[in-house]
């Protein structure tokens, strides 16, 4: 099946959820007033509504791994080796695989298009998306870092901020394992920090370390709170543990 890019939402698409997949991964809808969106999986444990979500914790066991035999240019697999964690057969799929050998390469990153499953350690090899090859001969003196989509099995933002990139909003409960859309751009509702007794409007705001999938003033003069990323900016006043619309800069 073949996706645009972007499609043109109605009003009411956000608010529906799916028990199966409709759209690509990430799949981009806009809505007539502008109002951007993503197509996302749940995790786990069911999305609140007016939360900000997170993709999935992946840790570092993902990060600079052994490539585990050469591969030649216009391969379309790269096979690599574990380390610390099992992986699921194509938990990886439409995700990104990113070449870290400075010496041979120029810092490549592939879409996978499917992953086999491996224990810990093992060798697991990904396969590339469809007309996808290797640029740049790979050797096993390389690395490479892998990532799954974004908006897979995401979660809502912990209570002691993102651990991993802030994805969107659902408007909408999003149940287990269930589909759905998540706003990235737009006037979108959100909960406030508990922490927070005012917003003022127009003022920038970030992720909560407070509250789980909040949100609190972007106070650059507070320490270690500032690097927690813009999200958007004040449209009222909101107060703590209330709900108060937001204009999102996700994307």
């Amino acid at each position: 099946m073949k996706h645009v890019n972007r499609i043109m939402g109605i009003q009411a698409a956000p608010y529906h959820t799916h028990s199966n997949q409709r759209f690509p991964l990430g799949q981009v809808m806009e809505l007539p007033d502008g109002r951007i969106y993503r197509y996302a999986e749940n995790g786990a444990v069911a999305l609140a509504a007016a939360k900000l979500c997170q993709t999935m914790a992946l840790g570092a066991n993902f990060d600079t791994l052994a490539i585990q035999a050469a591969r030649a240019v216009g391969t379309t697999t790269i096979p690599f080796t574990t380390s610390g964690s099992t992986v699921a057969e194509n938990q990886f799929a439409d995700g990104t695989v990113v070449v870290e050998d400075v010496a041979l390469n120029l810092g490549e990153i592939y879409p996978v298009k499917s992953n086999t499953s491996a224990a810990d350690p093992a060798t697991c090899t990904l396969t590339l998306h469809d007309g996808v090859t290797v640029l740049n001969a790979l050797t096993t003196t390389g690395k490479v870092t892998v990532r799954v989509n974004p908006w897979k099995q995401v979660i809502v933002v912990p209570t002691v901020a993102p651990s991993q990139m802030v994805v969107g909003v659902p408007q909408v409960i999003v149940g287990i394992s269930a589909y759905g859309w998540l706003q990235t751009h737009g006037v979108c509702n959100v909960v406030v920090d508990a922490t927070v007794t005012a917003w003022v409007i127009g003022q920038g705001v970030r992720p909560s370390e407070d509250d789980a999938g909040g949100a609190a003033f972007l106070d650059f003069d507070e320490a270690a709170q500032a690097d927690k990323g813009l999200i958007g900016f004040a449209i009222i006043a909101g107060t703590d543990l209330d709900f108060a619309p937001i204009f999102l800069r996700i994307e």
